[in-house]
């Protein structure tokens, strides 16, 4: 049996500043299509299609949020994400580092 690699994904405290910055960072970390529709049902159907077409090549999405306590952020996009990852019982680690400054 082949050993499955992993691929990291990371979003640093910019990205989860607000809904909008986390889009533009899905955009561009994760590399959603031209059509991604910048909403949640957008996102879990983009997202999910990564998962399949990384499992599909023998890897596992590995996405690490990295957060700043002092920042004053809340954590909903981390559920949202944590959400999507058990609803759809996706193959995929989520690694949060909520360490301070």
């Amino acid at each position: 049996m082949a050993a499955i690699s992993a691929r990291l994904f990371v979003f640093e405290p910019r990205h989860l500043m607000s809904w909008r910055a986390f889009y533009d960072a899905s955009e561009s970390i994760l590399k959603f299509p031209d059509y991604f529709g910048r909403n949640k049902d957008a996102w879990d159907d983009c997202f999910c299609d990564l998962v399949e077409e990384e499992r599909a090549n023998g890897r596992q999405v590995v996405l690490e949020f990295r957060w700043q306590t002092d920042a004053g952020v809340p954590h909903d996009i981390a559920a949202f994400v944590d959400d999507v990852v058990s609803s759809r019982k996706l193959d995929v680690k989520v690694l949060k580092d909520w360490g301070a400054t």
